[in-house]
Protein backbone atom coordinates (compact mmCIF):
# COMPACT_ATOMS: atom_id res chain seq x y z
CA UNK A 1 0.00 0.00 0.00
CA UNK A 2 1.49 3.63 -0.91
CA UNK A 3 2.43 5.62 1.95
CA UNK A 4 1.45 9.38 2.46
CA UNK A 5 4.25 12.01 3.20
CA UNK A 6 2.87 14.20 6.00
CA UNK A 7 4.76 18.21 7.22
CA UNK A 8 3.14 17.07 11.17
CA UNK A 9 3.70 18.43 14.73
CA UNK A 10 5.07 15.91 17.06
CA UNK A 11 2.76 14.34 19.66
CA UNK A 12 -0.55 15.61 19.29
CA UNK A 13 0.12 18.16 16.76
CA UNK A 14 -0.75 19.18 13.64
CA UNK A 15 0.40 18.47 9.78
CA UNK A 16 0.35 18.80 6.42
CA UNK A 17 -0.09 15.33 4.36
CA UNK A 18 1.69 15.11 1.21
CA UNK A 19 0.28 11.73 -1.44
CA UNK A 20 2.83 10.08 -2.91
CA UNK A 21 2.23 11.88 -6.50
CA UNK A 22 3.97 9.68 -8.90
CA UNK A 23 4.53 6.13 -9.01
CA UNK A 24 4.04 3.19 -6.58
CA UNK A 25 7.31 4.23 -4.45
CA UNK A 26 6.68 5.05 -0.34
CA UNK A 27 8.08 8.06 -0.12
CA UNK A 28 7.85 11.86 -1.40
CA UNK A 29 9.90 14.77 -1.68
CA UNK A 30 9.77 15.46 1.87
CA UNK A 31 12.22 15.38 4.55
CA UNK A 32 10.53 12.47 7.53
CA UNK A 33 12.15 12.42 11.24
CA UNK A 34 10.81 9.84 13.78
CA UNK A 35 11.80 9.87 17.15
CA UNK A 36 13.97 6.99 16.45
CA UNK A 37 16.05 6.46 13.66
CA UNK A 38 17.42 3.64 12.04
CA UNK A 39 19.51 2.77 9.10
CA UNK A 40 18.20 1.94 5.74
CA UNK A 41 19.75 -0.19 3.13
CA UNK A 42 20.78 1.13 0.28
CA UNK A 43 17.78 -0.27 -2.00
CA UNK A 44 15.63 1.32 0.39
CA UNK A 45 17.15 4.55 -0.53
CA UNK A 46 17.79 4.44 -4.60
CA UNK A 47 13.54 3.30 -4.34
CA UNK A 48 13.18 6.66 -1.75
CA UNK A 49 14.67 8.69 -4.41
CA UNK A 50 13.49 7.44 -7.79
CA UNK A 51 9.62 8.14 -5.80
CA UNK A 52 10.64 11.84 -4.95
CA UNK A 53 12.03 12.25 -8.48
CA UNK A 54 8.53 10.76 -9.57
CA UNK A 55 6.64 13.10 -7.31
CA UNK A 56 8.30 16.33 -7.90
CA UNK A 57 7.71 15.30 -11.63
CA UNK A 58 4.67 15.17 -11.60
CA UNK A 59 3.68 18.39 -9.44
CA UNK A 60 5.96 20.05 -11.76
CA UNK A 61 4.01 18.78 -14.90
CA UNK A 62 1.04 20.39 -13.60
CA UNK A 63 2.70 23.31 -12.11
CA UNK A 64 0.50 23.56 -8.94
CA UNK A 65 -0.27 21.61 -6.14
CA UNK A 66 -4.09 21.00 -4.68
CA UNK A 67 -4.20 21.66 -1.30
CA UNK A 68 -7.11 19.91 0.71
CA UNK A 69 -8.34 22.30 3.84
CA UNK A 70 -11.40 22.69 5.94
CA UNK A 71 -12.41 26.20 6.78
CA UNK A 72 -11.11 27.09 10.63
CA UNK A 73 -9.29 29.77 12.34
CA UNK A 74 -6.69 30.48 13.04
CA UNK A 75 -5.23 27.66 9.77
CA UNK A 76 -7.39 28.15 6.97
CA UNK A 77 -10.17 30.32 7.07
CA UNK A 78 -11.69 33.25 4.86
CA UNK A 79 -11.24 36.83 5.60
CA UNK A 80 -13.73 39.67 6.04
CA UNK A 81 -13.08 40.25 2.29
CA UNK A 82 -13.67 36.17 1.68
CA UNK A 83 -10.19 35.81 0.72
CA UNK A 84 -8.80 32.75 2.04
CA UNK A 85 -6.31 33.36 4.77
CA UNK A 86 -4.67 31.88 7.55
CA UNK A 87 -1.59 30.30 8.84
CA UNK A 88 -1.82 26.84 7.08
CA UNK A 89 -2.52 28.82 3.76
CA UNK A 90 -0.09 31.34 4.25
CA UNK A 91 2.57 28.53 5.11
CA UNK A 92 1.55 26.74 2.07
CA UNK A 93 1.89 29.49 -0.19
CA UNK A 94 5.16 30.13 0.87
CA UNK A 95 6.47 26.55 0.21
CA UNK A 96 4.48 26.54 -3.33
CA UNK A 97 6.17 30.01 -4.15
CA UNK A 98 10.01 28.39 -3.23
CA UNK A 99 9.08 25.35 -5.23
CA UNK A 100 7.91 27.70 -7.96
CA UNK A 101 4.48 26.22 -8.11
CA UNK A 102 0.86 27.21 -7.64
CA UNK A 103 -1.51 26.07 -4.64
CA UNK A 104 -4.58 25.35 -5.61
CA UNK A 105 -6.64 25.06 -2.05
CA UNK A 106 -10.18 22.07 -1.95
CA UNK A 107 -12.01 22.07 0.68
CA UNK A 108 -12.63 18.42 1.93
CA UNK A 109 -14.64 16.37 4.14
CA UNK A 110 -12.13 15.58 6.91
CA UNK A 111 -13.72 12.32 8.03
CA UNK A 112 -12.26 11.23 4.24
CA UNK A 113 -8.92 12.35 4.23
CA UNK A 114 -6.84 9.89 3.48
CA UNK A 115 -9.14 8.58 0.64
CA UNK A 116 -8.58 12.07 -0.99
CA UNK A 117 -4.91 11.09 -1.02
CA UNK A 118 -4.99 8.49 -2.46
CA UNK A 119 -7.39 8.84 -4.87
CA UNK A 120 -4.93 11.66 -5.89
CA UNK A 121 -8.42 14.52 -5.67
CA UNK A 122 -6.15 16.35 -3.61
CA UNK A 123 -2.35 16.26 -3.28
CA UNK A 124 -2.15 17.24 0.31
CA UNK A 125 -3.72 18.04 3.57
CA UNK A 126 -2.79 21.46 5.25
CA UNK A 127 -5.20 22.14 7.77
CA UNK A 128 -4.35 20.82 10.81
CA UNK A 129 -4.02 17.34 11.11
CA UNK A 130 -2.61 15.49 14.72
CA UNK A 131 -0.23 12.73 14.59
CA UNK A 132 -2.04 9.26 15.74
CA UNK A 133 0.05 5.55 15.49
CA UNK A 134 -2.45 4.75 12.91
CA UNK A 135 -1.78 7.96 10.67
CA UNK A 136 2.01 6.87 10.98
CA UNK A 137 1.27 3.63 9.83
CA UNK A 138 -0.14 5.33 6.29
CA UNK A 139 2.25 8.08 6.13
CA UNK A 140 5.57 9.81 6.49
CA UNK A 141 6.16 12.18 8.94
CA UNK A 142 8.86 14.75 8.64
CA UNK A 143 10.23 17.58 10.76
CA UNK A 144 7.28 18.49 13.48
CA UNK A 145 6.74 22.61 12.94
CA UNK A 146 4.07 23.27 15.60
CA UNK A 147 2.76 22.10 18.67
CA UNK A 148 -0.52 21.19 19.67
CA UNK A 149 -2.56 19.53 22.63
CA UNK A 150 -6.31 18.20 22.31
CA UNK A 151 -8.67 20.05 24.63
CA UNK A 152 -12.02 19.80 26.22
CA UNK A 153 -14.19 22.91 25.52
CA UNK A 154 -17.22 23.81 27.65
CA UNK A 155 -19.39 27.39 28.68
CA UNK A 156 -17.40 29.14 31.49
CA UNK A 157 -20.73 28.51 34.05
CA UNK A 158 -20.08 24.63 33.90
CA UNK A 159 -16.21 24.62 33.95
CA UNK A 160 -16.24 23.17 37.68
CA UNK A 161 -18.98 20.86 37.19
CA UNK A 162 -17.23 19.45 33.83
CA UNK A 163 -13.86 19.64 35.36
CA UNK A 164 -15.28 16.64 38.10
CA UNK A 165 -16.89 14.03 35.33
CA UNK A 166 -18.62 14.52 32.07
CA UNK A 167 -21.35 11.58 33.29
CA UNK A 168 -24.75 11.58 31.21
CA UNK A 169 -23.23 15.28 29.18
CA UNK A 170 -23.62 15.03 25.49
CA UNK A 171 -20.11 15.92 24.01
CA UNK A 172 -19.38 16.60 20.38
CA UNK A 173 -15.94 16.63 17.78
CA UNK A 174 -15.55 17.05 14.14
CA UNK A 175 -15.54 13.53 12.51
CA UNK A 176 -12.82 12.06 11.94
CA UNK A 177 -10.20 14.12 13.90
CA UNK A 178 -7.90 13.37 16.73
CA UNK A 179 -10.48 15.25 18.92
CA UNK A 180 -13.32 12.68 18.47
CA UNK A 181 -10.39 10.04 19.31
CA UNK A 182 -9.98 11.41 22.67
CA UNK A 183 -13.50 11.71 23.14
CA UNK A 184 -14.93 7.98 22.13
CA UNK A 185 -11.45 6.47 23.50
CA UNK A 186 -10.26 8.24 27.17
CA UNK A 187 -11.91 7.44 29.89
CA UNK A 188 -12.87 10.34 31.42
CA UNK A 189 -15.53 10.08 29.01
CA UNK A 190 -16.61 6.70 29.19
CA UNK A 191 -20.14 7.60 30.72
CA UNK A 192 -20.49 10.65 27.99
CA UNK A 193 -22.61 10.90 25.34
CA UNK A 194 -20.69 11.32 22.25
CA UNK A 195 -22.13 12.59 19.11
CA UNK A 196 -19.74 13.41 15.77
CA UNK A 197 -20.39 16.92 13.63
CA UNK A 198 -19.03 17.90 10.23
CA UNK A 199 -16.31 20.05 11.49
CA UNK A 200 -14.47 21.62 15.01
CA UNK A 201 -16.06 25.16 14.25
CA UNK A 202 -19.35 23.38 14.28
CA UNK A 203 -18.40 21.60 17.68
CA UNK A 204 -17.83 24.55 19.41
CA UNK A 205 -21.36 26.03 17.50
CA UNK A 206 -22.96 23.26 19.10
CA UNK A 207 -21.45 24.14 22.44
CA UNK A 208 -22.26 27.60 22.59
CA UNK A 209 -26.11 27.29 21.42
CA UNK A 210 -26.30 24.39 24.12
CA UNK A 211 -26.85 21.91 21.88
CA UNK A 212 -24.20 19.91 23.33
CA UNK A 213 -22.56 20.70 27.16
CA UNK A 214 -18.92 19.80 25.58
CA UNK A 215 -16.35 19.47 22.71
CA UNK A 216 -13.37 18.03 22.13
CA UNK A 217 -10.86 18.91 19.75
CA UNK A 218 -7.26 21.21 18.90
CA UNK A 219 -5.80 23.40 21.41
CA UNK A 220 -5.24 26.39 19.07
CA UNK A 221 -8.58 26.29 17.41
CA UNK A 222 -10.41 26.50 20.40
CA UNK A 223 -7.86 28.95 21.95
CA UNK A 224 -9.36 31.76 19.42
CA UNK A 225 -13.30 31.45 20.88
CA UNK A 226 -11.28 31.24 24.49
CA UNK A 227 -9.56 34.85 23.93
CA UNK A 228 -13.53 36.15 23.26
CA UNK A 229 -15.01 34.88 26.32
CA UNK A 230 -17.38 32.75 25.67
CA UNK A 231 -15.21 29.34 26.77
CA UNK A 232 -13.62 27.34 29.26
CA UNK A 233 -11.02 25.25 27.90
CA UNK A 234 -9.82 22.48 30.39
CA UNK A 235 -6.12 21.05 29.27
CA UNK A 236 -4.54 18.91 29.06
CA UNK A 237 -6.62 15.62 27.60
Amino acid sequence: MKKFIALMMAGLMTAAAFAGCGGSGEASKTESKTETTTAAPATADSATADSADEDWAYLQSKGSMTVGITYFEPMNYKDENGELTGFETEFAKAVCAELGIEPEFQEIDWDSKELELKSKSIDCIWNGMTITPERQENMEISIPYMENKQVMVCKKENAEKFAQGVDGAVVVAEAGSAGEEVAQGDEFFKTAEYQSVESQATALLEVKSGTAWCSTGRYYSSWIQFFEGQFHIQIPL
